[in-house]
């Protein structure tokens, strides 16, 4: 029903049955600069990157609540992730995560990176 919005200059046409020439025209033009600025609103949000999914998670900042060596659990938003580090992982230790394997991220602590020369962001 919400894609009817999308024939509105079809819709239109009949108001050159209606309406002498000039005064048709001049609202037939209406129509079309509102359903052209109608559809690039359209195009843009449609195009715009998703806001949810996996590929969102990449540099979030998380706390861990579990350690075990290299593996772990972390509160990462509002949800426990499994996670894995390069490094031996403590609990309670802020982290970062940098990536994912299936469902599984991978995580860095933010003092390890500074330490590296490469700068936490």
């Amino acid at each position: 029903m919400c894609h009817l919005a999308l024939f509105a200059p079809i819709f239109a046409l009949p108001v050159f049955w209606l309406l002498p020439w000039p005064m048709a025209t001049a609202v037939y033009v209406v129509v079309l600069v509102l359903s052209a600025w109608f559809y690039y609103v359209v195009i843009k949000i449609i195009h715009r990157p998703s806001p949810i999914g996996m590929q969102t998670l990449i540099n979030s900042h998380g706390k861990l609540v579990q350690a075990n060596g290299s593996c772990g659990l972390a509160r990462i938003g509002r949800e426990l992730w499994k996670v894995e580090s390069g490094t031996l992982l403590k609990a309670s230790e802020d982290v970062r995560v940098t990536g994912r394997h299936g469902f599984v991220l991978e995580v860095v602590q933010p003092d390890t990176q500074r330490e590296n020369g490469v700068e936490a962001g």
